[in-house]
């Protein structure tokens, strides 16, 4: 798995999925980027602020449309990429429409 990565995965029943990773000796200089192709993409939310709206979060990327998956309707549900009370949710997936190639920094 790599990170910022959005993953989609299908079980036959309810379960619980734990990850485990490690965590870097020394954070980098900078936060990573996050490049996006023209089309949809899985994108994952590294936000970790509760206030980090998606608009914020895909500055400069302008994306068109994007959607998030509702596990207990089992439905995709569509979310806004342009209002600024549109927050996004630390570690979810987000399947989101890029007119062109971009790259996410994220904040």
């Amino acid at each position: 798995m790599a990170d910022g990565n959005g993953y989609w995965i299908e079980s036959p029943s309810s379960q619980t999925l734990t990850v485990t990773g490690v965590v870097g000796h020394t954070p980098p200089a900078t936060p990573p980027t996050y490049s996006v192709v023209a089309g949809w993409n899985l994108v994952g939310f590294k936000s970790t602020d509760l206030t980090t709206s998606l608009s914020t979060y895909l500055a400069g990327t302008n994306p068109t449309t994007a959607y998030v998956f509702n596990s207990g309707t089992q439905s995709y549900n569509s979310v806004s990429v342009t209002s600024s009370t549109v927050y996004g949710v630390p570690g979810a997936g987000y399947w989101v429409a890029f007119p062109a190639a971009a790259t996410i920094y994220p904040h």
